[in-house]
């Protein structure tokens, strides 16, 4: 691999660094949503949809973590 593609995935993985940092934040931030809501209301409709954000944002954060992980891999 050329040295303009390693700074292109460099500058690429700082990017998902950066997006992967506000899915934590916003991911945690939704798990204690649901986690502090009353246990009536975590089986609500509105508990659900929180709990299924949250769970998809964890998703998310993974999915992100592969592709850092991959795309060390290809640099090296």
């Amino acid at each position: 691999m050329n040295n303009t593609r390693r700074i292109n995935l460099k500058f690429a993985m700082d990017h998902i660094a950066e997006a992967l940092e506000i899915l934590r934040t916003e991911q945690e931030g939704e798990q204690d949503y649901f986690d502090n809501m009353p246990e009536n209301l975590q089986q609500s409709e509105r508990g659900m949809q929180a709990e299924t954000a949250a769970e998809e944002l964890e998703n998310a954060c993974g999915a992100l973590e592969d592709a850092q992980t991959y795309i060390e891999t290809a640099i090296e």
